[in-house]
């Protein structure tokens, strides 16, 4: 195997550019042989440039050309179930596909302002999802008919055989798991067989011995050799394997398999021979069918254009060689939106004033220190409290220390940016050591020169001590790409004038006309709430506004919060706070990240005592040692001494007590 630490020589850009020249030049090993034909001939001088690309450049080129070929329709289509969501699904086509979502007021709003749709339209049911064999059935059957072919005829192996079709990737999934959306998704949107594996190997959070989860590394071994495709090396072939189901995030290893007496993480063990050398990369995907959904529908249909790199490191020994700058020289080259936030602008207080209203990269690269409940910027720790709120869906790359030992934890750095939306996350399970990690400029050389992200993180065989099965773990898609703004799909198509559901855009018009002067709280929340899903903040305020003239501000408020906390409208988000009824960690989060850099000059006591009470449960000691003095400021310390005292009583978490107790000792 060639060793190709960097590719920024490579003739990538070239041959990329050239493809985007040609009418039909981007079918050459994609979708259009499923559906037509290729001229060969004129073709035959770009296949033998493709040939001579390195395979990481390859396989990208390859997810690309799909990518390229089949158009994006301007939609957005929310389900309300599983079964319907499948029912959708089924309608993609050569002619067309569009993303689909579980509706929700949380992920689907998240996409919609960052996708900005002409058209979202809403589904009713069509019935029940079935269960065990019989959704494994209907998976299936929809997997082909989303590839143009038809289930009582020809299966996906047919369809791929007839055309001479490699599929780049391999998915697998168990119709038991609530993840199965991500998996008929990516199979379908990026022409990958569709695999079942049932057993238990655990949940994300969980550790394990190598005997639970070998029998998983087991199948996927026998998946690829029954797959009837290249696999055995990453030279050709099936290269990815995309895991949408529970297991163990983490794995004891014996040392004759890697093991250092440390945990690794499942997915940079899976897809290896016996000997530790790799034979394909694994990206991962867990959780509720909702958010499962929007995780692949993120992967598929997002731009990643624009870019924050956020650098803690100092400029000193082997933090230097993930200094950020040339990275962030390359990708304004090639067209990206970067934000490079380094020395004075990832100081911690920056950093905090920049998480009031939250953030909206598309790719955020941070390098960090700490563990799975704290990071650092330059010069001050933060926890995961201070994991910023995602307004728009974010791949995440954290070059850090632990922070994805417990992915499904809100108390992980990791698990903190998933529940936010993130759709990827690349970052370590334990003490990887830095050098475990890509540089900055190594990893976006590769990303621009097409190399899936997940892939474009990891060390390649040969070319590192850490290739071997170590503990950075890759959650998402591993075929998703984040190639320059000039390579992105061609402009969307017009949606068929299709009766089958309610335009959502339309319902709120009609609902915002319905607001008359005897309007209910209730009514205003929900054309707020509808206001939000279909990216109009500057509406929903509007609505709060008049909700609030009409004595309906306790009803309307909860839903007022969102997009108030986007606008930075601090004030009025502590007004509405005020008002509501509904508090959870979500909101709470909110409003400490808009109040936490302004407590200084905070003389409302009303405020500060919103503040006391809206402590998150998450990590109280955090919240109350930054709100302690302030408290003391306007209210006294013997207000504080009650306080901290009470939130003492309240726990039993050895870390909070001694943090508390600490901050106690103050005053």
């Amino acid at each position: 195997m060639k060793h190709q630490p960097e590719i920024a020589s490579l003739p990538a850009d070239a041959y990329a550019r050239r493809m985007n020249q040609r009418p039909f030049g981007t079918v050459l090993f994609a979708l259009f042989l499923l559906f037509g034909t290729w001229p060969a001939a004129a073709l035959a001088d770009d296949e033998r440039s493709f040939r001579d690309l390195p395979w990481a450049v390859q396989l990208g080129l390859r997810v690309w050309m799909v990518d390229q070929s089949v158009p994006i329709v301007d939609q957005v289509v929310l389900a309300p179930d599983g079964a319907t969501y499948l029912d959708e699904i089924a309608r993609w086509s050569s002619r067309g596909r569009w993303p689909v979502l579980i509706a929700d007021d949380r992920y689907a709003a998240q996409f919609i302002r960052r996708f900005r749709p002409a058209v979202i339209v809403e589904r009713e049911s069509v019935g029940d999802l079935p269960a065990g064999d019989e959704l494994e059935t209907l998976l299936r059957e929809t997997h082909v008919r989303a590839m143009g072919g038809d289930p009582s005829r020809v299966d996906a192996s047919a369809i791929f055989r007839q055309n001479d079709y490699i599929p780049p990737g391999i998915v697998m999934t168990s119709a038991s798991d609530s993840a199965w959306p991500a998996a008929i998704a990516l199979a379908s949107g990026r022409l990958q067989p569709l695999t079942f594996v049932d057993g238990d190997f655990g949940r994300a959070n969980h550790l394990v011995d190598r005997d639970r989860v070998a029998p998983l590394a087991e199948q996927l071994r026998a998946i690829a050799a029954a797959s009837g495709y290249p696999w055995e090396t990453l030279e050709e072939g099936v290269l990815t394997f995309t895991i949408c189901r529970n297991m163990a995030g983490r794995v004891n290893l014996p040392q004759a398999e890697g093991g250092d007496g440390n945990p690794s993480a499942v997915t940079d063990w899976l897809a290896r021979h016996d000997d530790g050398t790799r034979y394909g990369f694994v990206g991962w995907i867990f959780g509720d069918e909702t958010r499962s959904a929007y995780m692949a529908m993120c992967s598929l249909f997002l731009p990643r254009t624009n870019v924050w790199l956020a650098n803690g490191y100092p400029a000193e020994g082997g933090f230097a060689q993930f200094d950020m700058q040339t990275a962030a020289d390359q990708l304004k080259e090639h067209g990206y939106d970067v934000s490079h936030l380094a020395g004075p602008q990832f100081r911690a207080a920056a950093w905090m004033n920049t998480l009031g209203g939250g953030i909206n990269p598309d790719l955020l690269n941070v390098n960090s220190r700490g563990n799975a409940n704290f990071y650092h910027t330059l010069d001050d720790q933060l926890w995961t409290v201070d994991v910023p709120i995602l307004n728009h869906p974010a791949a995440v790359h954290f070059t850090h220390s632990w922070s994805a030992r417990q992915p499904e934890s809100r108390h992980t750095v990791a698990g903190r940016f998933l529940n936010h939306g993130a759709y990827a996350y690349i970052g370590s399970v334990q003490e990887p050591y830095l050098s475990a990690f890509i540089p900055p400029n190594i990893l976006h050389d590769r990303m621009i020169n097409h190399v899936p992200l997940i892939v474009a993180a990891r060390h390649w065989a040969g070319q590192h001590q850490f290739a071997r099965p170590w503990k950075v773990q890759t959650i998402g898609d591993p075929l998703m790409l984040a190639v320059p703004p000039d390579r992105l799909p061609p402009d969307r198509i017009d949606p068929e004038a299709e009766d089958r559901g309610r335009n959502v855009r339309e319902d709120v018009r009609e609902a915002m006309r319905g607001l008359d002067e005897n309007a209910t709280g209730d009514q205003y929340a929900d054309v707020i709430r509808r206001l939000a899903l279909i990216g109009r903040d500057d509406l929903a305020i509007q609505i709060w506004r008049m909700a609030q003239r009409q004595g309906q501000a306790e009803a309307a408020a909860p839903a007022a919060l969102g997009p108030l906390f986007r606008a930075r409208a601090n004030d009025e988000f502590v007004r509405a706070w005020s008002e509501s009824t509904t508090r959870d960690e979500s909101l709470q989060t909110m409003l400490w990240h808009l109040m936490t850099p302004r407590l200084g000059s905070v003389s409302d006591e009303d405020t500060l005592l919103q503040l006391q009470a809206a402590v998150r449960s998450s990590m109280p000691e955090v919240d109350a040692r930054r709100l302690a003095p302030h408290l003391a400021r306007r209210l006294g310390a013997q207000h504080v001494r009650g306080w901290l005292q009470r939130l003492l009583d309240q726990t039993d978490n050895d870390r909070t007590r001694r943090t508390i107790e600490r901050t106690l000792r103050d005053y």
